[in-house]
């Protein structure tokens, strides 16, 4: 396991405004979630997953976005300002924001200074959410897939609240909200369309 560094103080984010009182938190996992690093000789090159652009654009405009990483500041400052040049990612978690445990540093979401109903974690490592699994949507990993889809496919699911909560509250058995059926991320499609990844149990139901 690397070096844990010391923790910062919750919470991590400062409070929303009143205007933005009702707004969702998507909390975006890095390395192999968004990009890829590889070394050659003495020089870092990063590999930006397919639709990263696209798809932090599109979500601002529906969501706080929160890049969280367990790698250190240094390194990921240097990665978002590439990705990252219209600043639609709001806030920025580093290792020093993460719980070390075992050999894995935890995203503890509970200390982000927002109401777990309303946060989204979305990461390739399970581990990585293992205190919140409901919040979680696990992503398959990515390296250099030029053909990679995840994040086109994501993106309409998350935009979406209503046919999210349909999504995942027929997963949890439980009725939620049925005001758009038969949507394409509807309980009626268990492995969430053709081609998804993986998703966890959320928290959209009552």
């Amino acid at each position: 396991m690397e070096e844990p560094l010391p923790l910062v103080e919750a919470p991590y984010l400062p409070p929303l405004g009143p205007e933005k009182a009702a707004v969702l938190t998507l909390v975006m996992d890095l390395d192999e979630t968004l990009v890829h690093y590889f070394e050659t000789e003495d020089e870092g090159h990063v590999l930006v997953r397919p639709g990263t652009e696209e798809f932090l654009r599109e979500l601002a405009e529906h969501y706080e976005i929160v890049v969280f990483t367990a790698a250190l500041q240094d390194y990921a400052d240097w990665v978002l300002d590439q990705i990252d040049p219209k600043k639609f990612i709001q806030h920025r978690l580093y290792r020093q924001h993460a719980l070390p445990y075992g050999t894995s540093f935890v995203k503890d979401l509970s200390r982000l200074g927002r109401e777990l109903n309303r946060v989204i974690i979305v990461d390739n490592v399970a581990d990585n959410f293992q205190l919140q699994p409901e919040n979680g949507i696990l992503i398959k990993t990515w390296t250099d897939d030029p053909n990679d889809t995840a994040l086109q496919e994501l993106a309409p699911l998350l935009k979406s609240e209503c046919e999210l909560a349909i999504y995942i509250c027929g997963r949890r058995g439980s009725r939620g909200d049925n005001r758009c059926p038969g949507g394409p991320w509807s309980a009626e499609q268990p492995d969430g369309g053709a081609g998804w990844p993986q998703l966890s149990e959320f928290f959209l139901c009552e």
